[in-house]
């Protein structure tokens, strides 16, 4: 539909697919509302979105290339008297400073050599066959042509039985006592065909050398960047990964509209954190307890510090109850809140900046919320307090775009925003012209930040660096597979930054390989001026990987005669304990970075009835974007119910083939309720009728047999998790 001619009126346009944008679509859609989402991208999702690895490395080197409408094409689109033109201008680029490393060397597959190794085993081949046919005295073009065609190994098996079969005949007319001549012929031909069985077993030694070659160089294959890149379609890479509370806003949304349907997940089942253990030593990482079952299983802390940290965590989750406890400490730092409890720097730490995930300079009572809100959502589904969205985080906007669909919204990819129509009057907008010069009238305009009118912007406010990471193995390894958060203190000059590693089972990535999602926030007082992206976790590197280099043909060679040796000599305590440390840090293969952009529009200016969404942030979870959708919601539709459950399939009640569409209980419109009420005192008439006859009523189905929603979801966990 990039081209193709829109319908003209609609109640609502929105413009952009990132989360908060596909949650206003979905939820407009839903209450009946006509509206019409276009993006100016090829995907949906925006700054949201997740993307192969492929199509990642395209992402990161793409240019604004949109093709504009000119001014004079725009201005026959408007009347002049009423209404002015604000054009939109260029597309406000949310990602800069961009770069993408592979560090696998260029060594070509064992598969191309042993083709073209190939034609000389077709040689022998086809001389094995030319001798196999002399021999036999049999052969045509025909034959010789279907032989050819054959496995070498089927091949071999039928010259031999060929030889055998004449060897036999030649023995029997030697038994029938043949003329001497014959014999002395037939030995010939015998000796001929013990030349052909050698032959044939020099051809298949070669072929087997040749299939040994390959399985030797099976390791070199696996870390050679042909390999790396063959793998492109099972990466699902997010721009702004971030995890879900399990008693988040997000997860109770996707519970009460039924957009759960639509989505799978996993539990993160642990918490990292980097400790400093002291001066002379570099941090390591190391497991936060956080459920009762994670604090008397931990190594890491005695068995007074346990107690210690029960009662803290206790009191935390309940702290509006027991206000005395931190009453003297409201105006206080929550650092000097734990600090009077008796806690070690240890358990300090943990709580600070695993568990509320705060920093030094929050005051009592927002640590305490923080830390309240984490651990309500452990247990919901089981022993975490994090939900990821299998696929990646991309698949939510897709999710609530899905649903909008369903009830009728019109959505279109490629097709961008280039000016705005303002009624000179009302000083409100009244419409759109698009990418193709279309005029496109509507009530209310829902627009991404970045396509802002330039005279409406101020500089960006928020910056987030990432980094981008596919390792070969775990940040901490063990005995099975693991989603971790793990967060960075300042420490050490290293900024305050939050990790996300996913494995194979998260479906970002292919077996044997895992991904590492780094972020920290930055400030800076110019745009023109960013610091790279790079560069903020050049310390955090050096901690966590091992050394980050080009991987060159020497290096893979030696590692592989290095694990040789290590198995068939003896070294000493020392060295082993060396290489198992070094060991246990993972390889980069391949790595990326970029500035992410947001804030700085000025609403004032805007049009009373144009909103503006917010890209990603820092935070982790997705509260701060839900309760955005949600408060541009009502103020656009302050009357009607924010995102009522959509009906499954199975739910839906038809009426007659006339009727169009369909109803149920949980549509939420007056007409439709009254529908269902005359539907239900004709099933009752029809109840009677069906008793005096003896039949049995016709089953329909209605909201009192839907099951709770709460129950729903965690049919779905279960199946998921």
């Amino acid at each position: 539909m990039m081209n193709e001619e829109l319908a003209n009126d609609f109640d609502i346009i929105v413009v952009g697919t990132g989360l908060s944008e596909s949650i206003l679509s979905g939820a407009l859609s839903r209450i009946g509302k006509k509206v019409l989402h276009l993006d100016q991208n090829k995907y949906y999702g925006s700054n949201w979105s997740s993307f192969n690895l492929r199509a990642f490395e395209a992402w990161i080197e793409e240019r604004d290339d949109d093709a504009r409408v000119s001014v004079n094409e725009i201005s026959q689109e408007i009347n002049n008297e009423t209404e002015e033109l604000v054009i939109v201008g260029n597309i406000r680029k949310t990602t800069q400073q961009g770069v993408v490393k592979c560090y696998l060397p260029d060594v070509p597959k064992p598969s191309s050599q042993l083709d073209q190794d190939l034609p000389l085993a077709d040689e022998l081949k086809s001389d094995v066959n030319s001798k196999s046919k002399d021999v036999s005295g049999e052969g045509n073009d025909q034959s010789f042509t279907q032989h050819a065609q054959r496995s070498p190994v089927s091949e071999d098996i039928e010259t031999i039985q060929q030889i055998d079969q004449k060897q036999m005949e030649d023995l029997e007319t030697m038994d029938n006592g043949a003329d001497k001549q014959e014999t002395e012929t037939k030995n010939e031909e015998l000796k001929n065909s013990e030349e052909a069985v050698e032959k044939i077993g020099e051809s298949s030694g070669i072929l087997k050398n040749l299939a040994k070659q390959d399985n030797s160089k099976s390791i070199i294959d696996d870390n050679s960047k042909e390999y790396f890149y063959s793998k492109w379609r099972h990466y699902n890479l997010d721009l702004a990964p971030k995890l879900m509370f399990s008693r988040g806003k997000l997860v109770d949304l996707l519970i009460t509209s039924n957009v759960s349907r639509y989505l799978e997940f996993r539990n993160v089942t642990r918490t990292l954190t980097l400790l400093n253990n002291g001066e002379n030593t570099l941090p390591k990482l190391a497991p936060v307890p956080c459920s009762r079952t994670d604090v008397f299983t931990s190594k890491f802390v005695t068995m007074i510090e346990k107690r210690m940290l029960m009662r803290v965590l206790t009191m935390c989750a309940n702290y509006e109850s027991h206000p005395e406890e931190y009453a003297e400490f409201e105006d206080k730092k929550f650092i000097e809140f734990l600090a009077a409890k008796k806690l070690s720097k240890k358990l300090q730490h943990f709580i600070l900046h695993s568990i509320s995930m705060v920093d030094e300079n929050t005051n009592t009572v927002e640590g305490l919320k923080a830390t309240q809100k984490f651990l309500n959502s452990l247990g919901r589904y089981g022993n975490s307090a994090f939900l990821w969205p299998l696929y990646g985080v991309g698949e939510l906007p897709q999710a609530f775009c899905r649903l909008g669909a369903v009830f009728g919204g019109t959505f279109c990819l490629s097709r961008s925003l280039h000016a705005l129509i303002i009624n000179k009057e009302s000083k409100k907008c009244v419409g759109i012209i698009d990418s193709t010069g279309q005029r496109l009238r509507c009530e209310q305009l829902i627009l991404d930040e970045c396509y802002v009118p330039e005279i409406n912007c101020n500089k960006f406010t928020n910056i987030i660096s990432r980094a981008i990471y596919v390792t070969d193995c775990s940040l901490l390894q063990a005995d099975k597979e693991n989603m971790s958060l793990i967060t960075i203190p300042p420490m050490l000059d290293l900024p305050s930054s939050r990790l996300i590693e996913l494995g194979p089972s998260s479906c970002v990535c292919p077996p044997k390989y895992h991904v590492v999602h780094a972020m920290t926030s930055i400030e800076s007082t110019s745009e023109d001026f960013l610091p790279s992206p790079q560069s903020k976790f050049c310390k955090m590197e050096e901690i966590l990987f091992d050394k980050i280099d080009q991987i060159s043909d020497a290096d893979v060679s030696k590692q592989e005669s290095k694990s040789t040796e290590q198995e068939a000599t003896q070294t000493s305590h020392s060295v082993v304990e060396s290489e198992c440390e070094k060991a246990k840090k993972p390889r980069v293969l391949w790595s990326a970075y970029f500035n992410m952009l947001s804030g700085g529009v000025k609403t004032q200016s805007l049009p009373s009835n144009l909103y503006v969404t917010k890209g990603p942030n820092m935070d982790l979870g997705f509260d701060e974007t839900v309760s955005e959708a949600r408060r541009l919601f009502e103020a656009i539709c302050p009357d009607e119910e924010f995102l009522p459950r959509a009906p499954n399939p199975d739910e839906i009640v038809y009426f007659d083939q006339d009727d169009e569409g369909y109803t149920t209980e949980t549509n939420g419109t007056q007409n439709d309720r009254q529908q269902q009420q005359d539907m239900r005192e004709y099933q009752e008439d029809e109840s009677e009728v069906d008793a005096g006859t003896g039949e049995p009523p016709d089953q329909v189905q209605t909201s009192e047999e839907i099951p709770n929603d709460s129950a729903q979801f965690g049919d779905l966990d279960s199946k998921t998790l």
